[in-house]
């Protein structure tokens, strides 16, 4: 997934100063005004408006690198293999046929050593001991390591999710205080954010429907209501007339 880093070019560690730059920079050559009609500049001019909105906020960019060093640890942690036998561990094995392999053996099995007779019958019953064991330490340590994988995993998720609410309602607050001043284009954007960091976000797509409302864009506003009453438990009867509103708007532009 790209960062917002990515998103403006700049290095983790960039100061507010280079933040800003970045931010101008790539407004400026993505702006909907200076690229009509291109959906692909208007959808780069968003993320990169985002990008902004995260990373010039100082608790909003120590978030967000939290969540991006939560998704790293991640992807470092790795199960451990089992370890592989090597040639000269098999006492029956053309390796082991020196008496020197042999006592090497038996020092790292723990068993008494018996080769300077020449007496070999003990070494199977040693080797097949000491291979249960490496076994048993390999899967504890595999079991371990998952266990780890999953803790920080559901804790990634779960931390994720919380920023995105959090963003999502940022945006939100944002977007009411520009449609308060009538700056709908703005709040539009923002609007947009919200629902784009949590899709069942009710409130957005009313606000969003009413701003289309009072624009006469029914076609746009329509959506947002019938998405806003599947969201509602109990939909209020206002939030139905405007759906019939946009309903009756379409088919008198129809007909």
């Amino acid at each position: 997934m790209t960062t917002y880093y990515e998103i403006l070019g700049i290095a983790k560690e960039a100061k507010q100063a280079e933040i800003k730059s970045a931010f101008k920079r790539l407004a400026l050559k993505h702006h909907p005004d200076k690229n009509p009609n291109n959906p692909q500049s208007e959808e780069a001019f968003k993320k990169i408006n985002e990008a902004y909105q995260t990373l010039s906020d100082g608790n909003k960019r120590w978030a967000y690198n939290q969540k991006l060093y939560a998704q790293q640890a991640q992807y470092r942690t790795q199960p451990t293999e089992t370890p592989r036998q090597t040639p000269n561990q098999t006492p029956n094995s053309p390796h082991f046929s020196t008496q020197a392999n042999a006592k090497s053996f038996n020092k790292y099995s723990g068993a008494a050593s018996n080769t300077s007779a020449g007496d070999y019958s003990n070494q199977g019953k040693y080797y097949e001991e000491a291979i249960p064991r490496k076994k048993e330490r390999a899967s504890d340590s595999y079991i371990l390591a998952l266990t780890l994988f999953v803790i920080i995993a559901t804790g990634a998720l779960l931390f994720g999710f919380m920023m995105n609410k959090i963003a999502a309602k940022d945006h939100y607050t944002t977007a009411i205080s520009l449609y308060e001043t009538e700056d709908y284009p703005k709040a539009l954007i923002q609007l947009n954010m919200a629902i784009e960091f949590q899709e069942d976000y009710t409130e957005a797509y009313i606000l969003r429907g009413d701003i289309n409302l009072k624009l006469e864009r029914y076609s746009r506003a329509l959506p947002d209501f019938n998405k806003a009453i599947k969201l509602s438990k109990t939909p209020d009867n206002e939030l139905i007339n405007k759906r019939n509103i946009c309903r009756t708007k379409i088919k008198d532009i129809a007909f």
